[in-house]
């Protein structure tokens, strides 16, 4: 009676780990009877394509940088192209990545992101004046562009305080924290 319940047992697995694959086997015969052709993936119809980059950056990270100094060759003048390719830079090549950070603020001056960094690479280097220069710009971005009471507004208020209260200027960077912090109270992610 033993031998015979092992058979329907491996017959019940081997059903249970073909299945998924069989199933979709059908539905790939069927979508390509229907006219479905599968569509070639963005970076080869792109290379440059930013948010294609982020997902292969993702899932490869050995190839992100590579790819990311692709798509600065094809497309220097976007910004997102250079913000990626400062992100994907190694932490110890600060001249890289302020360079490229640069670039992404001379290809879309409105990136809040992309100034909100540039002033991190410039804290990380000392050069606090340069750091809370670059956080006003990127707060009267930020302001202008509608989203003055969002999560990045009080990041860059937050940031910019502590460049100024690492120069001295603690009125200066009590002010900013005090705006950071009353922004803090009615902060909404979406801006709304």
């Amino acid at each position: 009676a033993s031998g015979i319940g092992r058979p329907r047992g491996r017959w019940r697995r081997r059903w249970i780990v073909a299945a998924p694959a069989l199933a979709g086997a059908i539905v790939a015969t069927v979508l390509v009877a229907r006219g479905w052709r599968p569509q070639p993936p963005p970076l080869a119809e792109d290379p440059a394509n930013v948010s294609a980059l982020r997902v292969l950056a993702s899932a490869r990270p050995e190839q992100a940088l590579a790819a990311a100094r692709r798509a600065v060759e094809l497309r220097p003048e976007d910004a997102r192209a250079w913000l990626n390719l400062s992100l994907r830079l190694p932490e110890d090549d600060a001249a890289g990545r302020e360079d490229a950070l640069r670039r992404a603020v001379q290809a879309d001056p409105e990136s809040s992101m992309a100034l909100n960094n540039l002033a991190w690479v410039y804290y990380d280097a000392g050069r606090f004046s340069d750091s809370v220069r670059v956080q006003r710009q990127a707060g009267d971005v930020t302001k202008r562009i509608g989203r003055g009471k969002t999560v990045a507004m009080y990041v860059i208020l937050n940031n910019q305080a502590r460049s100024e209260w690492t120069l001295g200027w603690l009125l200066a960077a009590e002010r900013t924290f005090r705006e950071s912090l009353e922004l803090s109270r009615g902060v909404s992610p979406s801006g709304e």
